[in-house]
């Protein structure tokens, strides 16, 4: 496994010599190691193992007090931005934006040359802090099939914080993450996703909101034995659900319930259009029923543009997922782009 280093000095053994046995009585042939290497190695190796010492080592110390001057646009919030601006950090918190901002002396000092500053991008409907090698079930959650929805799975209870893809989409400019608990097969009822800091090193620092939304997967994807083996069945089930909470109105106080009253979302996972139609029907039957609003959020949605007026008439939001990922890879190589056609003007400016 890729973890960190113990031994910095291998210590290969030398090889035979010719016509000579590989197993040799007195071990003539072996390397001899000084001392002075092994007693090295031996320290380097106590101080890897202690938890405390790599704990150091891999955490990051967020920065502070800073400043970022020479910013050319600060996209702050939708349809506001500042041109030609600086953002001055302080405690962590933004302390002001503008022109006539104070940096005080002992403040670290960005210099965009003209760049962009955007606000940190969220991940959506993700894995992150849920799952790091997808083929290894020691660095994962794992999955559990939710036979009761009104006790659903949560998130935020398998959160493993100190993996090396949360330190990297941090890096990347991916500052949270909104993480769904792993579906099963035969399972439709997914649960509840909770929104992680991507930047916490331990579980305590990293749950902004530990009930997000309650996720439930429809498609071919989880066909499995029983009502969950066909795509009617998946939404019968569905329905059947929804149906006896509404009817009934228990008096405990379950997630299922607030998201009957649309206090919490109701996250669907499909893409076939089909099936995108049968939930905005099946969302109207509840409705009619239950007296409130369903907030529903339709999650991947590949041909959700197939019946985009029946989303707009619902106001449905439709998560692409695999279109956030591709906006990042764009939005890099325009950054970069960007950067070049700068230096390129700079260079022709000085040279003329």
């Amino acid at each position: 496994m890729d973890g960190v280093q113990v031994y910095s000095i291998p210590f290969p053994p030398l090889k035979p010599k010719e016509n000579e046995s590989p197993i040799d009585s007195d071990m003539s042939h072996t390397q001899k190691i000084p001392i002075s290497m092994i007693e090295k190695n031996e320290k380097l190796s106590n101080g890897n193992c202690n938890w405390e010492n790599t704990l150091k080592k891999q955490q990051h110390q967020p920065l502070l007090h800073y400043a970022i001057i020479n910013i050319g646009t600060a996209y702050l919030s939708p349809g506001q931005t500042r041109k030609n601006t600086t953002i001055v950090i302080t405690n962590g918190v933004i302390d002001c934006i503008g022109s006539d901002c104070d940096i005080l002396s002992d403040y670290k000092v960005f210099d965009l040359k003209g760049g962009t500053v955007i606000p940190g991008l969220i991940a959506a409907a993700s894995k992150l802090g849920i799952v790091e090698l997808a083929s290894e079930i020691a660095t994962q959650d794992g999955k559990a099939s939710m036979t009761d929805p009104l006790n659903p799975i949560r998130a935020v209870d398998g959160l493993r914080m100190m993996g090396k893809e949360l330190s990297s989409v941090f890096k990347a400019g991916v500052t949270s993450s909104i993480s769904v608990p792993q579906f099963s097969t035969g399972n439709i009822f997914t649960g509840i996703s909770v929104a992680v800091n991507t930047s916490a090193m331990i579980y305590n620092n990293a749950v902004i909101q530990s009930e997000v939304a309650y996720h439930v997967m429809i498609g071919n994807q989880i066909r499995g034995q029983g009502t969950s083996g066909s795509i009617s069945g998946q939404i019968a089930l569905l329905r059947k659900t929804l149906r006896h909470l509404a009817l009934n109105k228990p008096k405990d106080d379950n997630l299922l319930k607030r998201v009957l009253k649309g206090e919490v979302p109701l996250a669907i996972h499909t893409h076939q259009a089909d099936d995108i139609a049968k939930i905005l029907a099946l969302k109207e039957e509840i409705e009619q029923i239950s007296k409130s609003t369903l907030r529903l959020i339709i999650v991947g949605g590949c041909e959700s543009w197939m019946v985009k007026r029946d989303l707009f008439f619902h106001l449905i939001f439709v998560f692409y997922f695999y279109y956030f990922l591709l906006f990042i890879i764009i939005h890099t190589i325009l950054i970069q782009c960007y950067k070049l056609l700068y230096n390129i003007i700079y260079m022709i400016y000085i040279i003329f």
